[in-house]
């Protein structure tokens, strides 16, 4: 159900863009839409989220897994088929040649999947382990709101002087975040741990302001100008993706480890944080692997006003 929130936002959107948009002026021109190679990838997708989202076992399970490398064969041949015959397939072929922009897009996809999945574990914990309301809950959570708005609007100057070192600094001080909460979790008082969850939340967000505007600029400088459109939209894709494989993963080990005592309730949330982290540090020690491979450049990349 989590991930069917944001479904009605997503029609009002498309709604909207399809009443304001203006149309083009090539009112000729006809654009090319790999419909079978889309309806493939989010048949794939499904497929990767069943079982974490249900209690598929022994048959069902192998069945399921079957069915997803299955889909996932079928797209790529269909991927490879359509650049055969000439057409327009749904990820640009150019990008999948650009290593640092692949890298770069799966360490947002770890960094952003791992981020929306520990704030979820967060909240089941403080709610049905702490007792809190969901007002009282949403303010453990709202320090990293307010870290990220102001962090947010200093990372241009911070990439600018401290490069991909920023970027590489966020993500690890994420990692310590994570871990730095579910450590709290294990030994803190419930009186004490709100506060304490609410400092690690506001280290986190401040991470995370910091990071996400030069990460992303920096994936996408990686890209061939012309596929600067498809990049972004395949970079946040990913993103998305990773969010919720990441959340129904996190929520179903959360939930599935989650008896009535608290003691057992702080340690589920300890699992779902430490998964969490592996998730970041996945990402992290991709970019580490591959930063003899960036080139060094002073220039600026982000305008100031």
């Amino acid at each position: 159900m989590v991930l069917v929130l944001g479904a009605p936002f997503g029609a009002a959107t498309a709604a909207l863009a399809a009443r304001c948009l203006p149309s083009g002026t090539a009112r000729n021109a006809r654009a090319e839409v790999d419909v079978r190679g889309a309806l493939l990838f989010a048949a794939t997708t499904l497929a990767v989220l069943l079982p974490l989202v249900t209690s598929l076992r022994g048959a069902g399970l192998a069945y399921c897994a079957a069915t997803t490398g299955v889909l996932a064969v079928l797209t790529v041949l269909h991927h490879r088929r359509t650049i055969r015959i000439g057409g327009v397939p749904l990820i640009a072929p150019a990008l999948l040649h650009r290593a640092l922009y692949l890298v770069g897009a799966a360490v947002a996809a770890t960094q952003f999947g791992a981020q929306m999945a520990a704030s979820l574990a967060l909240t089941m914990f403080v709610q049905d382990g702490l007792g809190l309301s969901a007002m009282s809950a949403a303010a453990v959570l709202l320090p990293m709101s307010l870290a990220m708005v102001v962090t947010s609007g200093l990372a241009g100057r911070a990439a600018d002087r401290f490069g991909p070192r920023l970027v590489t600094a966020g993500i690890t001080l994420s990692v310590c975040c994570l871990l730095g909460a579910g450590a709290a979790a294990q030994h803190a008082s419930p009186r004490v741990l709100p506060f304490l969850l609410g400092g690690a939340q506001l280290a986190l967000g401040a991470a995370v302001g910091l990071l996400t505007a030069p990460l992303q600029a920096e994936v996408l400088r990686h890209a061939p100008p012309r596929t600067a459109g498809v990049a972004g939209g395949i970079l946040q894709m990913g993103q998305r993706l990773a969010a919720a494989v990441s959340v129904a993963a996190i929520s179903g080990l959360d939930l599935n480890d989650r008896p009535r005592a608290l003691a057992e309730l702080r340690l589920a949330y300890g699992h779902a944080v430490v998964a969490c982290a592996c998730i970041t540090s996945l990402g992290l020690t991709l970019r580490l692997a591959t930063h003899h491979l960036r080139p060094q450049t002073n220039q600026r990349h982000f305008p100031h006003p």
